[in-house]
Order: structure tokens, then sequence, then C-alpha cells
């Protein structure tokens, strides 16, 4: 068994943590807990970039296996959360750059829209590894 995948999933579950807590951050007032927050989440994404990769090149990609309204379901989740997860670092770029520049009206006008999108994200590529693993594991060959 390869651990990659599931050392994958759990740096996205720590990104998830960072999010929902920057965001819980900054709701109560708190800016410096919140950015501290956000960027141990950029980080973790920025780990979770490398180790998916190399997860990748060394695994490579598996037909979910089945033909039914399961795999359908599997391959829409697929299919929304890779369109929106490569909008995902530009996004949160343009906020970095924003924020360095102390440009808070238009860093919050972007996160409104980042945020949701970098949680779905997050929340599908852990769907996708728990219905790759757990809901219909893919045989090893």
């Amino acid at each position: 068994m390869n651990v990659l995948p599931h050392l994958t999933a759990l740096v996205n579950t720590f990104i998830l943590v960072c999010l929902l807590v920057g965001r819980w951050q900054i709701a109560q007032g708190n800016r410096i807990g919140h950015p501290r927050w956000m960027r141990r989440g950029i980080v973790l994404g920025l780990i979770f970039i490398g180790l998916y990769g190399m997860q990748t090149v060394l695994l490579g990609h598996q037909r979910f296996p089945g033909n039914d309204w399961v795999r359908t379901l599997f391959l829409i989740i697929l299919q929304t959360h890779t369109l929106l997860a490569m909008s995902v670092v530009p996004l949160v770029w343009r906020l970095v750059v924003l924020a360095k520049r102390n440009n808070w009206v238009r860093h919050r006008r972007l996160a409104r829209w980042t945020f949701p999108i970098w949680l779905y994200v997050t929340v599908t590529g852990l769907v996708i590894y728990a219905m790759n693993h757990y809901v219909r594991p893919i045989s090893p060959i």
C-alpha cells in the first residue's frame, strides 16, 4: 500500500482546518490570528501540491471502477473539483499580494469569492479520496 494518497488527504484535512479557523478568526476581528492561519493553509497547500505531483508521477491515475450512478457522481465531483482547483492558486496569490499592499477593500472583495472556492476544492478533494479508498477502492494490479 502506498502512503502518498493517505498523506495528501491528511495534509488536505489540515488545510481545511486552517481555512475554517482563519475564516473564524477574521469574523471575530482577529487581524493577527487570521493571517497566521491563512499562511499555514497556504504553506500546507504548497506541500499538498508537491505531494500530489509526486503521487501522480509515481502512481499515475486509475479509472474509478464501475459504470453506475456512483461513478457518474464521482466524475461530476472530480470535474468540478479539478476545474475550480486550477483557479485557487492564482486567486490565493492575488489575495496575498493585496494583503501585502494593505489593500483591504479589494482583498475582502476577492476573499468573498476565493474562500468558498478553496473550501469546496478542499472538501471535494477529501470526498474524492474517500470515494477512491473507502467507498469503492481501486483494486491493486
